[in-house]
């Protein structure tokens, strides 16, 4: 049926996180998990992302190891996000 990438958008707390992990629960052969790559300071909760250094996610990014980026503004801190290639062909 073709690859297809959903991305969730909205505020913290809104529960992007939740919905996210229960469309594979409901759907498994549909929907799956993919880890996000993020500049951003790591959280201990979060387990859907491997937290990395701009250095390395300008590294990346420039060696087209990324299928989709995007830079959410924050006030404390430049934050990239990034899918990686190789973890959506699994």
């Amino acid at each position: 049926a073709g690859l297809r990438l959903v991305g969730l958008f909205g505020p913290s707390g809104a529960g992007k996180t939740a919905f996210a992990r229960l469309l594979p629960r409901r759907w498994p052969d549909r929907y799956g998990e993919i880890a996000t790559m993020s500049t951003r300071a790591p959280r201990v909760d979060d387990e859907g992302s491997f937290d990395i250094d701009e250095a390395t996610f300008e590294s990346l990014a420039s060696s087209g190891a990324f299928v989709a980026t995007t830079e959410i503004p924050a006030v404390k801190e430049r934050r990239w996000y990034g899918y990686r290639w190789e973890d959506l062909r699994g």
